[in-house]
């Protein structure tokens, strides 16, 4: 099992994971049926009362992609999961479904990148919400061509608008995503610099603007090992991400939003934990711990 996702449902907990129980045929571990089928992970779900006794579990997925993460979110009183699907062609695109009173609905494809891949890329899809306003960023390769790339709803992930890229130089994916409550959105990302990489971040405002990407932290790796979070807590986009340097330390960074324009941005800080040299005078300056 793995990339288990908790939340709160219908007075319990449910939870969703990759499962490989399907490997196995016949008692034997295996990655193909006996016609040439690919055999993988599946996406399951459970249901457990207060007490820890399972209520429900069933398979919503039957093949999906081995490792990449997923993740749940809320609009009103429905529950968004997103996560890779994978085809019997090794098409793993992003699909979101919806759990509500009623069960859950048939999985959806939020963009066709048709990303044909024989492996898992190890970059599952973040999802956010704030009320209606639901926003999914994820990473794809095309081509073997890197793009970080977000997607919205402004009616409860009912229906989404226009794809848009946030990144296409040097992605290493690992993308996170924040949606704030002014209707702007916030998307982190690793991005290759050279011998090290940068955590980036980028707004897009409510009116589809994008500001420039913005470096929270250098990161003196050459290929990403961890998964950097972010969260909005209302007031202040926190980030945690992992430090290989000698010492191996998870290292934060806050930032504040500010009512000017209802939008948010953040000076340049490093790692180590230097305060920022230089710093526009209409931003609170964030800190490293």
């Amino acid at each position: 099992m793995g990339s288990s996702r908790f939340f709160p449902w219908q007075d319990g907990i449910g939870t969703v994971w990759l499962d490989g129980r399907n490997f196995i045929q016949d008692g034997e571990f295996v990655f193909e049926t006996a016609s040439g089928e690919p055999l993988g992970m599946s996406l399951r779900y459970a249901l457990f009362d207060s007490d820890g006794g399972r209520i429900l579990a069933e398979e919503l997925d039957a093949l999906v992609c081995d490792c990449c993460q997923t993740d749940v979110a809320f609009s009103g009183r429905d529950a968004l999961l997103v996560y890779r699907d994978r085809t019997t062609e090794e098409v793993r695109d992003i699909v979101l479904q919806r759990v509500s009173s009623d069960g859950w609905e048939v999985p959806s494809v939020l963009h066709a990148d048709n990303w044909a891949i024989g492996g898992c890329p190890i970059n599952g899809p973040p999802i956010d919400a704030q009320g209606d306003h639901v926003a999914v960023a994820w990473f794809s390769a095309v081509n073997d061509d890197p793009v970080v790339h977000l997607i919205q709803s402004e009616d409860g992930g009912r229906t989404f608008l226009g794809s848009i890229e946030i990144d296409t130089v040097g992605s290493f994916g690992h993308v996170d995503v924040a949606a704030l409550g002014s209707g702007d959105t916030v998307v982190s990302w690793l991005r290759s610099e050279g011998d090290d990489l940068g955590l980036m971040m980028r707004v897009v405002r409510r009116s589809g603007e994008l500001t420039e990407p913005v470096t929270i932290a250098s990161i003196d790796i050459a290929r990403p090992l961890d998964f950097p979070q972010m969260v909005y807590d209302g007031a202040r986009l926190i980030f945690a991400w992992t430090d290989f340097g000698d010492v191996e330390r998870v290292r934060t960074a806050v930032g504040e939003t500010l009512p000017l324009e209802h939008s948010i941005a953040f000076c340049r800080f490093s790692a180590a934990g230097e305060f920022p040299r230089a710093c526009s005078v209409r931003f609170p300056l964030p800190f490293v711990r």
